[in-house]
């Protein structure tokens, strides 16, 4: 039931939130950026990889 629920929900919360931080660090690091810069940068190429992969111009 429901409790299995909350733990397993809160499992893949904190897995996510494990992956986006440790992603930020690296790119913010290999960028010599703050951390809110490096999510910039990662939420940037994000976009421009989605516009490429639907054909659009970036």
């Amino acid at each position: 039931g429901y409790l299995w629920e909350e733990e397993l929900t809160a499992t893949r919360i904190r897995d996510t939130m494990e992956k986006a931080f440790d992603s930020t660090w690296a790119k913010a690091e290999v960028l010599g950026v703050s951390l809110r810069i490096g999510a910039v940068a990662l939420a940037v190429e994000k976009i421009a990889e989605a516009h490429r992969l639907r054909g659009l111009i970036f």
